[in-house]
């Protein structure tokens, strides 16, 4: 199967290829993190990603009903502050993942950071932003070439990029000490504090209509992650730079407690405030605590609903294919082959089934309800029905039944 090409989600799969919907409805919070990307080791060794096959992977994922894409300092186009100075402030690549993404119909979150999100003991002995002054600069630059003002506007931009995540996983890079259970002095919440209130205050003041938010905290479910969390939004000023929280939920288990121990300590440290899972993921590799593939795509759409159910407006699945560093083994949609071209998962085909379910539903039109031995919720005039490890059934109007998942 050539690149980009996926039985059962091309043009004619019956999903709209106009531009998606902006945030306010449930078809909005259909996202996928890296839809457009390319392996840091490929970078490292100074060579050009294939443009042509990132825009086919970005066309999937439109295909397949996504509506919301995410970029990531830490993964390609890979924009961090050091970066940016070291490469005598280009954003040649960042335009290029703009370009691709905006082409396919896509809408962006950006991340901005002092540095690399994923690898920041790597880059820097503290998590300290040396020349604040410096750092500003950085913000606005980027912030400015993509809110489609029409000043040092990037060229061919389709639509301004109004919404700016500021780092990714703060609780992931504050080390415990095992025997002790103390934490270290890395990224600790103040010295986090601190990069949240300048990079919002840059952002706003480059594009004052933006959305700012918050580095998705990625082990809330921990006793270090629900603690670290809660200290950071108790710093000074934090929630108050913030539009929206953010969170990370990797299943750990066949059902959805992990998804409803995250929601509830986010909801409760941050009261008031708008949510987002920026990434989610179960792994689809065979093992023997019964993780599948099948398992795996039976999980997507009760994640979606318990999420929409409880207010969050986005959700984010980790990554469209396999690649090194995002996610648990084979959590993606897509597994990458070995000549370049895509194998669809199961979970690909139950994200598909969640986009047109949704369709142009209204968030406050999804609603759990009471249902004995499992999980349902109202999506419309539809009834969605789970019972754990069994396949996800939809109650259509007519009162006909059917799958959605395997």
């Amino acid at each position: 199967m050539s690149t980009g090409q996926v039985a059962g989600c091309g043009p004619d799969s019956g999903l709209s290829e106009a531009a998606p919907p902006r945030l306010g409805t449930a078809t909005a919070a259909l996202g996928v993190n890296e839809v457009a990307s390319f392996p840091r080791w490929r970078q490292s060794r100074g060579r050009d990603p294939p443009m042509e096959r990132l825009a086919a992977d970005a066309r999937t994922a439109r295909s397949l009903g996504v509506t919301w894409t995410r970029s990531h300092t830490g993964a390609w186009p890979g924009v961090s502050h050091d970066r940016w100075l070291w490469e005598g402030r280009n954003l040649r690549r960042m335009d290029a993942w703009v370009r691709v993404t905006q082409e396919a119909g896509l809408h962006q979150v950006a991340m901005i950071s002092p540095w690399p999100a994923t690898s920041t003991r790597e880059a820097t002995p503290r998590f300290v932003i040396a020349r604040p002054e410096s750092y500003l600069a950085y913000v606005s630059a980027v912030v400015e070439r993509y809110d489609g003002d029409g000043i040092d506007d990037m060229p061919g931009l389709k639509w301004p990029i109004d919404q700016w995540e500021i780092d990714s996983g703060p609780d992931l890079k504050n080390l415990v000490d095992a025997p002790t259970g103390k934490a270290d002095d890395f990224a600790t919440p103040a010295q986090v504090a601190e990069v949240v209130r300048l990079s919002a205050r840059a952002i706003r003041s480059a594009h004052p209509e933006a959305t700012v938010i918050g580095g998705g905290f990625h082990s809330v479910t921990t006793d270090h992650g629900h603690a670290y969390m809660k200290a950071l939004f108790a710093e000074k000023g934090v929630l108050a730079a913030l539009d929206v929280v953010s969170v990370q939920v990797h299943h750990e288990g066949p059902g959805l407690d992990a998804v409803e121990r995250t929601l509830d300590r986010v909801i409760a440290a941050a009261p008031g405030m708008r949510v987002r899972v920026t990434e989610t993921s179960v792994t689809g590799a065979p093992d023997l605590s019964g993780n599948s593939e099948v398992r795996q795509a039976r999980l997507v759409i009760p994640t979606w609903l318990t999420c929409l159910s409880r207010g969050v407006e986005q959700v984010y699945w980790s990554t469209l294919f396999d690649s090194a560093g995002a996610g648990p083994p084979g959590s993606a949609l897509y597994a990458r082959m070995g000549d370049g071209g895509l194998r669809a998962r199961p979970a690909a085909s139950a994200f598909r089934s969640l986009a047109v379910l949704l369709g142009g539903t209204s968030t406050d039109r999804i609603e759990e309800v009471p249902f004995r031995g499992g999980r349902s919720w109202k999506v419309g005039e539809s009834v969605v029905t789970w019972v754990d490890n069994g396949p996800v059934l939809l109650l259509e109007s007519t009162g006909a039944t059917r799958n959605l998942t395997p």
